[in-house]
């Protein structure tokens, strides 16, 4: 608290003194007397906070982190503050929040959606008030947080150039320049002069409010009386109401279902000319006809509370099944063979697709086989089958949901349009029918070890001469690209098995980087039987190629990845972590490798 005494110069006695306290709570305040030290007074003092000053008032909770998960509840709390950033809680204000954002994929053909959402604050207690939100769409999203205080917004612009001359609050809409002016030079107040000035010059007053009508569904006459050479111009929800110079009137007519709620108020006077300038509203009623000035009580404004506009992301939610569907699937598939059974894509309960992927789908047939699903890191999943036996089979496909944001449990969901019937056939003896086997179709291969399949002539072939030119090709296709590949033809197994009924081909290759390949086998340029799948992992963690990044309170994420740069997507890899220093650093047992 700072005090400035007036001692000097005190009549009869009596002297005075000015305090200014900048923390509101209880004070005390003691008078003594400088010359004998003795305490005159002893008063008890109580200082609360001053007016609400919508730059500080602080916003907080998890509906602004930096990551908010759409399709689920969040929440913010907000702190009314003065200018000292003392709490605000004597009065009770109204609080807007408008959230817009979006851009995220959520199943429509159309590239970006946006949304809109209007949220009034409720008061929780003093001076705290609570806002929840439902985001629907994910992507980058906007709070702006606004503070309904009364008055006017009035901004003074010069006519010729458009600079903002001066801006300031008004209780209400009756306004005197030239006694404006008056009291500037009595008063000699800087806050006054500039508007005072503007009397005898080419400006721009604008005007703007929310106005409040009286609870009566009639028309209601409004009235601006402003000097000869101004020109006024009213408008009430973006409707112009009134336009013209000097004096004149407008009636509007606002319906049952608007009387709740404010109306945007927008004023404009043009001074082009003459000493005098002034604009003074007023209105009248069926209920009341008498022409009144429009009470302040009547006019509202808005103010960006604290740091707003906050910006803020608002990804997918969790996998929900009934919103997420199967974009490809066939219904039917060779036996003994690897098949690309369906392709799908998960979504939140929103539609909103889980681009980031890392979920775990799971897909069966009939309810106990279970699949070889690859993640294609997109949101979208493929599913491979190996069966042996033909016949019809009922292929279900799961997404795994979070039954809440805190439940360790989960619950699976079907997909749209599951389950469904695919039946597993016989591939028929033709010319272009061959049998590959191996284990490196069931159990996959390892990035950098080498591998062979066996390829076995079928009956059909046997007029074939398999001592012309056979090629092999493996290619990438996810995740989509070029792999660097050795694959080749062992030849000498070719003749060793001349004088058998059937023909057998070894065929070695070496497969650099992880994914799911495709194998085709040549026979003089065409195509020797039907296309196969075969998938290649990850080998064991590379130092060299792993990499550590750090996040905030000391966090740290180890991306593990083998000597060929393939990303290792499953954990159980010993990773071992030393601190050297002068200090003790502990480290806690619940980290993971990604």
């Amino acid at each position: 608290m700072c005090i400035r005494d007036s001692t000097i110069g005190a009549r009869d006695g009596i002297y005075d003194f000015e305090y200014n306290a900048t923390l509101a709570g209880q004070y005390t305040l003691l008078i003594a007397d400088t010359i004998s030290g003795s305490n005159i007074s002893r008063l008890s003092l109580y200082v609360t906070a001053g007016d609400v000053d919508a730059s500080k008032c602080s916003v907080e909770g998890l509906g602004i982190a930096m990551h908010v998960h759409a399709c689920q509840v969040a929440q913010i709390r907000v702190s009314t503050r003065d200018s000292w950033g003392n709490l605000h809680f004597n009065e009770v204000h109204q609080l807007l929040a408008v959230f817009v954002g979006g851009g995220g994929d959520n199943g429509s053909k159309k590239e970006e959606r946006q949304e809109t959402l209007l949220v009034n604050g409720m008061h929780i207690g003093p001076g705290l008030y609570g806002i929840s939100y439902f985001a629907r769409i994910s992507g980058a999203h906007r709070l702006h947080l606004f503070l309904r205080q009364p008055g006017i917004d009035v901004s003074v612009h010069n006519m010729l150039d458009g600079q903002v001359l001066s801006v300031e609050t008004a209780a209400e809409i009756d306004y005197n320049w030239n006694r404006r002016y008056q009291e500037s030079v009595v008063q000699q107040n800087d806050t006054f002069r500039p508007a005072g000035r503007l009397a005898n010059t080419k400006f721009i007053a604008i005007f703007v409010a929310f106005l409040q009508f009286p609870r009566s569904a009639e028309d209601f006459l409004l009235r601006c009386d402003t000097d000869p050479d101004a020109r006024t111009v009213v408008k009430i929800d973006g409707r112009v109401i009134f336009s013209s110079s000097s004096t004149y009137e407008g009636v509007f007519s606002p319906s049952p279902s608007s009387l709740r709620r404010d109306h945007v108020f927008e004023l404009t006077y043009a001074h082009a000319s003459g000493p005098m300038a002034f604009v003074r509203c007023s209105w009248a009623s069926k209920e009341r006809p008498e022409l009144t000035r429009i009470p302040p009580a009547s006019f509202s404004r808005t103010a960006l509370v604290g740091t707003s506009p906050i910006l803020f992301d608002v990804i997918p939610g969790f996998p929900d099944g009934s919103a997420s569907r199967i974009i490809r699937r066939r219904h039917e598939y060779q036996v003994a063979n690897w098949s690309p059974v369906a392709v799908f894509e998960i979504r939140d309960s929103c539609a909103n697709l889980r681009a980031r992927g890392g979920d775990h789908p799971v897909v069966l047939l009939d309810s106990d086989i279970s699949t070889v699903v690859t993640d294609l890191k997109s949101g979208v999943y493929e599913a491979l089958v190996y069966v042996k036996t033909a016949g019809p089979h009922t292929v279900t496909a799961y997404a795994w949901s979070p039954q809440s944001s805190s439940a360790t449990s989960s619950a699976a969901q079907s997909l749209i349009d599951a389950p469904w019937t695919a039946d597993f056939v016989h591939a028929a003896a033709s010319k272009h029918s061959t049998l590959l086997v191996g284990t490196a179709l069931v159990a996959g291969v390892t990035a950098g070890t080498p591998a062979h399949l066996i390829l076995h002539e079928h009956a059909a072939l046997s007029h074939i001469n398999w001592n012309k030119n056979i090629s092999v090709s493996l290619k990438l296709v996810q995740p989509h690209g070029i792999s660097n590949v050795r694959a080749w033809v062992a030849d000498s197994s070719v003749r060793a098995s001349r004088n058998l009924r059937r023909g057998r081909l070894v065929i070695r290759f070496i497969l650099y980087r992880a994914g799911i390949y495709q194998l085709r086998v040549f026979l003089n340029g065409s195509i020797l039987g039907v296309p196969v799948a075969l998938q290649c992992r990850s080998g064991h963690m590379s130092a060299s190629w792993s990499g550590v990044r750090d996040e905030p309170l000391g966090r740290y994420i180890v991306k593990a990845r083998d000597e060929f740069g393939n990303s290792i997507p499953v954990g159980g890899e010993a990773v071992r972590i030393r601190a050297q220093g002068s200090g003790l650093v502990s480290f806690r047992n619940n980290f993971s490798v990604t």
